[in-house]
């Protein structure tokens, strides 16, 4: 039975990232495009409907969302997936004998 993990992405290409958000440092960036991560789009307080755009106190709105900041608010966000995958692949083989078993007799 799949279960769930939590993932962190890249805001801008949704690359799956390895290292854990408390590891990202002011000029980390994606390893696929290159985009700065440490961006409020990363960020768990992210959030459009607030003021500001954000959840957390902040003096004045930051202007760029997808570029990097020194937020001292920054905290990564994570996502929780289901594992849509199971442990062992089946090898294309194993799913034609599957298929031919369905018409012997």
């Amino acid at each position: 039975m799949p279960g769930i993990h939590e993932v962190r992405r890249c805001a801008m290409c949704g690359v799956q990232l390895a290292q854990s958000f408390s590891e990202i440092e002011f000029s980390s960036q994606c390893p696929k495009c290159d985009a700065a991560l440490h961006t409020c789009k990363n960020c768990v307080f992210f959030n459009p409907a607030k003021r500001f755009e954000c959840s957390e106190p902040i003096p004045e709105r930051i202007a760029g969302k997808a570029v990097k900041n020194e937020c001292q608010y920054f905290e990564g966000r994570t996502t929780v997936e289901k594992i849509t995958t199971s442990g062992s692949q089946q090898r294309p083989e194993d799913a034609r004998d599957a298929f031919e078993n369905l018409f012997k007799k």
